[in-house]
């Protein structure tokens, strides 16, 4: 593996901008982690694809990052590079069939923000949500009472040495937070299918879901998403992770800076300072709790990049 010839390769593509040693800090919601050996923004495919190539040419491994909320960082940083998608997939159109192609790099509250000046309904279920549109389609996106690919009709990603790859969101299976598209795959463009409502009455489903993300996720500190993933039982039914976590006294458990977050402890918030380490432990102690008490494992849904496999 290479970091120096990989950076040198890299600061000769046009399109492509790469910085060594980059703060991770600065591109998490959770504010933790250490330094990226390499951090590149694309700003066009084409950029893209040649960055990919020079890497894998490299040795050198790469993680896609959209806003990083839900990712945590080890403190010893990420030998390798991430790619932070850029102008070229920052842009967002309706056509005359109401339906929304937006860029993997859109913000999602953007994208929800654009619907609603338009007088569409089909995204008022994200209100609150922070990440890209590519981020929220990869993890399939909670919107209330559905998930986001229930109304997603197309994804056109990139598949290293193939190309532009096309999914029909009928071909995707869906599944709570996760989805069976290829992980070797990045997502390029979303479109999903939107409709004509009645302005007040989106208005009144975003402020719902808003009010609800406001008081059961910590939106006003930095955080992660939901750290676990809802467990299946032996009934085959969903099993509520939050109800488990604080079903053993853990809302509010303390590492450091890092805790638990009172409200829901499905999620881990930074009083400020935390380190990687502090909030993995948070993780641990609620997984060793869980399974003390109830005799179930709970598993991880964020991403850990930097940490030992």
């Amino acid at each position: 593996m290479s970091v120096e010839q990989a950076y040198e390769q890299l600061s000769a593509i046009e399109g492509a901008t790469v910085v060594r040693d980059e703060r991770m800090v600065r591109h998490t919601t959770l504010r933790v982690g250490g330094v990226a050996a390499l951090f590149v923004t694309c700003d066009t495919f084409t950029a893209l694809r040649r960055t990919v190539d020079a890497l894998l040419a490299c040795g050198v491994p790469w993680v896609i990052m959209g806003r990083g909320s839900g990712v945590i960082v080890a403190d010893e940083g990420f030998a390798g590079a991430v790619l932070c998608l850029g102008e070229e997939f920052r842009r967002l159109r309706v056509d005359d069939r109401q339906t929304m192609h937006a860029g993997a790099a859109v913000n999602v509250q953007r994208a929800v923000q654009d619907a609603f000046s338009r007088g569409l309904t089909g995204l008022e279920g994200l209100a609150g949500v922070p990440g890209t549109m590519g981020g929220a389609v990869s993890t399939n996106a909670t919107m209330g009472d559905s998930f986001i690919g229930t109304i997603v009709d197309e994804i056109v990603s990139f598949r290293p040495g193939t190309g532009f790859v096309r999914h029909a969101g009928s071909d995707v299976t869906w599944f709570p937070r996760v989805t069976d598209l290829p992980s070797s795959e990045v997502i390029l463009e979303v479109a999903v299918r939107l409709a004509v409502g009645g302005v007040e009455a989106e208005k009144r489903l975003m402020e719902t879901a808003l009010s609800w993300r406001g008081s059961t996720q910590p939106i006003r500190r930095p955080s992660v998403d939901a750290i676990f993933a809802d467990p299946v039982g032996e009934d085959g039914r969903m099993i509520d992770a939050r109800g488990l976590i604080e079903s053993c006294g853990m809302a509010g458990h303390t590492c450091g800076r890092a805790r638990a977050f009172e409200a829901n402890p499905n999620y881990i918030v930074n009083l400020g300072g935390a380190t990687s380490s502090e909030v993995v432990q948070v993780i641990y102690d609620i997984m060793s709790k869980v399974r003390q008490s109830h005799g179930i494992e709970l598993r991880p849904e964020v991403k850990f990049l930097g940490f030992p496999s």
